[in-house]
């Protein structure tokens, strides 16, 4: 599947790399690499930049299910519109228990963007800010529901703390159990609402004698 990849996306890598190389790196993917690829990465990029080896979109990556071992993204998903989609895109490409690791912006870097005090301010027309929830809630939708750890890394301007999400692809027998389990805690959990709210109105109203 390797080399089937490889030829695929032939047209669309750096002409510097060769197919031989290009295999040796391609099931670790930078998604969203700009300028500043991770050392041993595949650049995956919407631009043409130095760093950039394959053009395309992450919300419509053209590589094969199932394929890589490991994804990283560094301050890019919080600039798709449909991050969702694109966080799906990475779901559908790794392997049964690969990884992603994906980092976005803190708020003084959503801030010092809004100001215009940021070099890239202006560039992108869209900056989603996520919190811890909102950032697993979406991670969950688009398949991640096994294993989702969530930590704060200090940010690179040294002004609060970039969110840094380390998920994990798990089989689809186990995806489905974990969906089981998250399913029924919350049938229990409304079954146990819907007794207290019962409870509530039988102590409101008691019985006329």
């Amino acid at each position: 599947m390797a080399r089937e990849n490889a030829r695929l996306m032939t047209e669309s890598v750096n002409p510097q790399i060769t197919i031989d190389s290009y295999e040796s790196i391609m099931s670790r993917l930078d998604i969203g690499c700009g300028s500043n690829k991770k050392n041993g990465f595949l650049g995956v990029d919407v631009g043409r930049t130095e760093a950039t080896d394959v053009i395309a979109d992450a919300a419509n990556l053209p590589f094969r299910g199932g394929s890589v071992d490991y994804v990283h993204s560094r301050r890019c998903v919080q600039h798709i519109r449909e991050d969702v989609k694109a966080l799906k895109e990475m779901y559908r490409v790794l392997r049964t228990n690969g990884k992603l690791e994906v980092i976005t912006a803190s708020f003084c870097g959503f801030l010092f963007y809004r100001l215009g005090l940021s070099e890239s301010s202006g560039k992108y027309e869209v900056f989603h800010l996520y919190s811890n929830r909102r950032l697993r809630k979406m991670l969950k939708e688009a398949g991640f529901s096994a294993k989702v750890d969530i930590s704060k890394i200090k940010s690179v301007r040294r002004w609060g703390h970039d969110l840094m999400a380390i998920c994990e692809k798990g089989s689809s027998f186990f995806e489905s159990v974990s969906f089981f389990n998250m399913g029924h805690r919350n049938f229990q959990k409304a079954k146990y609402t819907r007794l207290n709210e019962h409870r509530s109105v039988a102590i409101a109203r008691p019985n006329q004698q």
